[in-house]
């Protein structure tokens, strides 16, 4: 099972199965992360657009792959890391 983990500083840590992401989308001040569940976590940081831009898309462009998805809200330069686990 793979997972997605959204952080938030050192505080703040939420690990979903990854199936259960329904959707990712940018607002005018940051992105909201909608749940198959109907939960939205609305992330309002005034990230820069590109940031915003890497974020929503990544979840396409991940989903498939055998690797755990980890979004860090706080850096803006390499805001997703990709965890492939044991090798």
């Amino acid at each position: 099972m793979n997972t997605v983990t959204i952080k938030k500083g050192p505080g703040i840590k939420m690990v979903f199965n990854k199936s259960e992401i329904k959707n990712i989308r940018q607002t005018s001040d940051g992105v909201i992360f909608t749940l198959n569940s109907g939960m939205e976590i609305y992330d309002t940081n005034n990230m820069p657009n590109g940031t915003k831009s890497s974020i929503e898309s990544s979840l396409n462009r991940f989903y498939d792959n055998d690797a755990d998805l980890i979004y860090d809200l706080t850096n803006y330069t390499q805001p997703i890391t990709l965890s492939l686990g044991k090798i």
